[in-house]
Formats: C-alpha cells, structure tokens, sequence
C-alpha cells in the first residue's frame, strides 16, 4: 500500500480465554490505557491480562464458544433494556454494568462481570463512583446503587439451581407437571 507492511489486527491481539477458563474469569472490562481502548481481564485469581479488542468481540466470542449468541439471547427478554440483561451461558451469567463514562460518542461503557464472583457493592460517596467488589478486584460502576442491586438480584435468578438446593425437589416436581400439562393440551381430540 503505502510500502509499509500491513500487520494483521489478530497478531497483536493476545487470544481470547478459551472455554474451560471463562469460569476463571472474573470480568472484562473496557479500559482505557496509553496503548489505546482494550478490555481488561480480570480472573478469580487476581492476574489481568489487557486484550486489544471491543467488548462486543470478546463476549461474542465467549458466547460462541457456548452455542449461544447474545443478540438471541436479548431478543427473548422486554422487562428491562435488552442492553442490560445478564447473559446466562452454561453455569456463568455474565451481568453488564456501566462501569466508565464514554470519552468520545461510541465508545463501550458496559464491562460484563461473572455473577459468581461478585462480593459486594458500595454506594458511591461524594463523586466517586459507586464499587462493586469481586473476588480479585474493585469495579467502579457508574449507576445508582438500588439499580445496581437491581441488576445483581435480576441475574441471580439465572444461576444453575443444583440438586442440594432445598428448592430443588420443588422445582422439579413443577417442571415435571408442566410437562404433563403440556402434553395433555398438545394430544389430539376424538
């Protein structure tokens, strides 16, 4: 082109965590750095690691790598934004916050959090933001508190229910007539 060699955008890209570690994932997170707009990734055991791509692409590609794709996953829900609904992939549910204030128009300002290792969430004080404390790090969130309480308490609902949970018996035998009703409804009449 102009005698320089063009150097393809995926070789400066560290890769993506694969499937097995999104579980170790703790949040991603858009950042701004010297280098540029990356997303941060934090893991459970307090390493980051910065990845030079959109937070669109990395939560794509995570979803992918569940057979799931987000903009599916959003079109199902109409009780809050689509935008800010957690996305529940295999036993993660990744919960969007506000988590910075855009420089310029475009720019992401949702960092996507892993449920499971949220801590905590503190009200914000003076003009800092408020915090949201994970296993390995602090996030700011750039939404009231009660909204963000809101947000956690809307994804807990899409965690995994286990067979110890005493609710679980319940559930089951719920499903399980559901089931039977629908099969009643669904058998033709003589």
């Amino acid at each position: 082109m102009n005698g320089q060699p063009t150097i393809p955008l995926l070789s400066l890209t560290p890769p993506i965590p694969a499937e097995e570690d999104v579980t170790k994932v703790a949040a991603w997170i858009p950042t701004y750095t010297s280098e540029g707009d990356v997303v941060r990734t934090y893991f459970a055991d307090g390493t980051t690691r910065d990845l030079y791509c959109r937070i669109r692409t990395v939560i794509d590609h995570v979803a992918a790598h569940h057979g799931a794709s987000p903009d599916l996953i959003r079109r199902q829900y109409t009780q809050m934004r689509r935008l800010y609904m957690p996305l529940a992939l295999g036993g993660t549910v990744l919960v969007p916050f506000r988590v910075r204030p855009p420089k310029i128009v475009r720019d992401a300002t949702l960092g996507y959090v892993n449920l499971r290792h949220i801590r905590d969430c503190y009200p914000s004080t003076g003009d800092a933001p408020s915090r949201l404390v994970l296993s390995c790090a602090d996030i700011p969130v750039y939404w009231q508190h009660a909204t963000t309480v809101r947000h956690i308490e809307a994804a807990v609902m899409y965690l995994p229910q286990t067979a110890t949970d005493p609710l679980y018996p319940m559930a089951l035998r719920l499903a399980q007539l559901l089931h039977m009703m629908i099969e009643v409804k669904q058998q033709p009449v003589p």
